[in-house]
């Protein structure tokens, strides 16, 4: 459906997880056009974004870009790139993890930050924020401001960080960045667009911020077993990764901190000492889980 002018969007595919939207597929219908994001590659999602396609006259497709790495992201590329024989675009740090689920395809091209891609009459500047993954871009069309922002930013609640995929203290980095931005409409991966960006991300970072503080005041001046401090996140029990997180080095403190392998005294208990140890900037334990992997 068309969401804005020249934009249309695809938003399909049943999610591995409760209570996830359908990953959204944008069309940029520049004088090329330029996809962001696949979806899961499914025999149904893919007829059904090669019927949009065709309904739109069959375009000429100059760039699929990929926000990040997940399968509900990346998993549509190889069946569009083989339709449309465009070159699928990536962050550099993306790479290795989409390549192995590319059937075979390599990536055709990577991309840093402030990179331009001009489609003719839009001009996307690619902005690296790394965080949910650390390859993870959002694309702003600089003539509409339009953010589009993967799983970075979604239409509803927050993305998780998992500790070896991404940075919680890039993440807030990386909203921060947002903030300098001049768009006006964000388009998530997941979700509705969202029509007041600033405050969205103001409203990310705080949350993130005030799950902290949460954690330093629970934590007080005492030990306490991880499996207390996970019952402060209300689903993490329910998460997939739940064991892992039990482990404070591949779990909360890894998530919350830049340092990639923070030196914790004992792992199965920690203290407010331990906790602001390793924290080298206001950041936050796993969140609720909002986005697949």
């Amino acid at each position: 459906m068309q969401i804005l002018p020249d934009i249309h969007r695809i938003a399909i595919g049943k999610p591995n997880i409760k209570g996830l939207y359908p990953p959204n597929v944008y069309m940029i219908l520049g004088e090329r056009v330029a996809i962001i994001d696949t979806g899961y590659n499914q025999t149904h999602d893919i007829n059904t974004r090669s019927v949009y396609l065709g309904g739109l006259g069959d375009p000429q497709v100059q760039t699929i870009i990929l926000t990040h790495r997940h399968i509900d992201h990346v998993g549509g590329a190889s069946s569009l790139h083989r339709k449309t024989k465009a070159p699928i675009v990536a962050h550099a740090n993306e790479k290795t993890f989409i390549e192995d689920q590319l059937e075979g395809i390599k990536l055709h091209q990577t991309v840093e930050d402030n990179e331009i891609i001009d489609i003719g009459n839009f001009t996307l500047q690619i902005i690296h924020t790394p965080g949910h993954t650390m390859g993870s871009i959002c694309i702003l069309i600089k003539e509409m401001g339009v953010l589009f922002t993967g799983d970075t930013i979604m239409g509803f609640g927050t993305s998780v960080i998992n500790p070896d995929e991404g940075d919680m203290g890039l993440f807030l980095d990386s909203l921060n960045k947002l903030l300098e931005v001049d768009c006006n409409t964000i388009l998530p991966g997941h979700g509705n667009p969202v029509l007041d960006p600033k405050s969205k991300i103001h409203e990310l970072i705080e949350h993130r911020l005030d799950r902290e503080q949460k954690m330093l005041k629970f934590l007080g001046k005492k030990k306490r077993k991880i499996d207390s401090c996970l019952q402060l996140t209300s689903s993490a029990r329910h998460h997939p990764r739940f064991q892992g997180f039990r482990n404070l080095h591949a779990g909360m403190v890894a998530a919350a901190v830049r340092a990639p392998e923070p030196a914790i005294p004992d792992s199965t208990s920690c203290s407010v000492a331990d906790f602001r140890e390793v924290i080298s900037r206001k950041s936050l334990a796993q969140d609720e889980p909002c986005s697949p992997l």
